[in-house]
C-alpha cells in the first residue's frame, strides 16, 4: 500500500460512513480529484449537493476536512470517499492528470486535422 496513513481509515469513522463512503465512490460521485506533491488531495463528492473536500497526508496519519454540515464522530461520508479514492489511486500526481488531458487534447486536434485533410482530398481528388 503506497499511503500506510491510510491503513485503518475504518477506525477513524462510524461503520455507517465508511459503508456511505463507499457507495459513493462506487457510484463515481466524486469528481475533480487532485494531487500536489503526493501529500495534498482534494475532490468534489456529489450527494444531497456537490461537496469539496480536501485530505492532507501527515507523517503517520492524516487530516481531512469537508464543506459539508457533518460535525459528529470521525470522518464524514465525503472525507471517507475521497480517503478511499487516494487509498486506490495510490500515487498519481497532478503532473500525470495534466499529461493525461494534454494527450486527449492532441489526439481530438489530430483528427480534427486528419477529417480536414480527407475533405480537401476528396473535394480535390474527385
Amino acid at each position: 500500500m503506497a499511503y500506510p496513513h491510510l491503513k485503518n481509515l475504518e477506525q477513524k469513522t462510524t461503520n455507517s460512513n465508511f459503508e456511505r463512503g463507499k457507495l459513493y465512490l462506487s457510484d463515481k460521485s466524486l469528481s475533480n480529484y487532485q494531487c500536489v506533491n503526493k501529500r495534498y488531495f482534494s475532490a468534489s463528492v456529489r450527494g444531497q449537493k456537490t461537496y469539496r473536500v480536501l485530505l492532507e497526508l501527515g507523517k503517520d496519519d492524516f487530516r481531512a476536512w469537508c464543506s459539508c454540515p457533518y460535525a459528529s464522530r470521525g470522518l464524514c461520508k465525503h472525507e471517507v470517499a475521497l480517503a478511499l479514492e487516494v487509498r486506490n489511486k495510490k500515487n498519481i500526481t497532478l503532473k500525470q492528470i495534466y499529461r493525461k488531458r494534454i494527450h486527449a487534447r492532441l489526439f481530438q486536434q489530430f483528427n480534427i486535422f486528419h477529417v480536414d485533410l480527407l475533405h480537401l482530398w476528396n473535394r480535390f481528388s474527385g
